[in-house]
């Protein structure tokens, strides 16, 4: 995967390091910072990927992009978000970066072989308003390593509390689910991911201006 680099006046001006490390969640996104044109940079995961797509949303439709299996070129059109829907929901045409907020009060379902996170997206019942359909995210890690499923579980741990500290303080952010997954074909409120690198977590206030 690779990315337009990022030039900034400040490293610490496009991300606000809540818990310290390379490994945090929060994401600012204000445009106050300046992109390079002619470099690009290696990501081995989504993370960098996204936090540029957060940080930078003015310049969404000029940053390159280019990620195996998303026909997409610019971060514009390279990320998606999982919305609500009153009618049946849709099936997603091409692969993408998707993205939704974690449902907070649903805890994960965990097993062996996998886990599976409700997110706060999906149908609504057009009568009481009310999410009757998620999206679910079923990440199959057969075959992981016990290191790489410990370091999901506490980065979805620590994103579900990241997002319910904040629902409860009433803050504009949100914790959100990014995935690249395919699309379940008997079920469309299912995407199923199975590599480490094409999920993360990021708590944020994402923008998206006119254009």
């Amino acid at each position: 995967m690779t990315e337009r680099t990022i030039t900034t006046p400040d490293d610490n001006s496009a991300v606000n390091h809540s818990r310290g490390g390379s490994s945090s969640r929060r994401t600012r996104g204000d445009g106050s910072t300046t992109v390079d044109h002619h470099t690009r940079g290696i990501a081995r995961t989504i993370r960098p990927l996204c936090r540029a797509f957060i940080a930078h949303p003015h310049h969404r439709r000029d940053m390159l992009i280019d990620i195996p299996g998303v026909e997409a070129t610019h971060y514009q059109f390279a990320f998606k978000r999982l919305r609500d829907t009153r009618q049946s929901l849709p099936r997603e045409r091409y692969r993408r970066v998707f993205y939704a907020p974690l449902r907070i009060f649903d805890r994960p379902d965990e097993t062996d072989d996998r886990t599976v996170v409700t997110l706060y997206a999906g149908r609504r019942d057009p009568a009481a308003n009310r999410l009757i359909e998620p999206y679910r995210l079923f990440i199959d890690h057969t075959g992981w390593t016990d290191s790489r499923i410990r370091t999901l579980r506490r980065d979805l741990r620590d994103a579900r509390d990241e997002a319910e500290d904040d629902y409860l303080n009433h803050a504009a952010s949100k914790t959100w689910a990014f995935f690249i997954g395919s699309q379940d074909a008997g079920d469309p409120s299912v995407f199923l991911v199975d590599t480490p690198g094409h999920i993360c977590f990021i708590t944020a206030e994402i923008t998206h201006p006119r254009l």
